[in-house]
């Protein structure tokens, strides 16, 4: 972010801020996969991809995959989704400045606003029909809270 602003006030160039920013991903510790993803997650990962060769595969699904891609990537789709991934970027960035944050938690917090973040935003809609929305928002993530719980 200290890099964009130095670079939008004209205090920095492109070359400079490439240079700074490969020394800190250099500096990264990053970790394997395997501490980053349990042995479940990674399997249903290879399964999910098997599954998807599989559907792309067939010339009449995927056909029809197409059409869903092309439908879930219309601009009144893919706008509040880009919105929301930013303010959770944002949120992230913040809280890395304290020392409570750790670089595990970011597959947490990606799962949060994938399955839960978007799918509320997304509802608020239709905060102003029904009464009872809160509650019905707790009961499918205490739902989908079990259903993870069991797989």
């Amino acid at each position: 972010m200290v890099f964009i602003a130095g670079f939008i006030l004209g205090k920095m160039d492109i070359k400079s801020i490439t240079i700074i920013v490969i020394k800190e991903i250099s500096q990264l510790n990053i970790a394997s996969i395997t501490d980053i993803f349990s042995s479940r997650e990674i399997a249903s990962g290879v399964w999910i991809f098997i599954f998807i060769i599989f559907i792309l595969s067939k010339p009449e699904i995927r056909d029809s995959v197409f059409k869903v891609v092309q439908a879930a990537t219309a601009k009144q789709l893919i706008i509040p989704l880009v919105i929301i991934i930013i303010y959770s970027t944002i949120l992230v960035l913040i809280a890395s400045l304290f020392s409570f944050w750790q670089l595990k938690y970011l597959k947490d917090v990606a799962f949060w606003v994938i399955f839960v973040g978007v799918p509320v935003s997304f509802g608020a809609i239709a905060i102003n029909e029904n009464n009872h929305y809160f509650t019905g928002i707790l009961k499918g993530i205490l739902n989908l809270l079990l259903l993870l719980s069991f797989y």
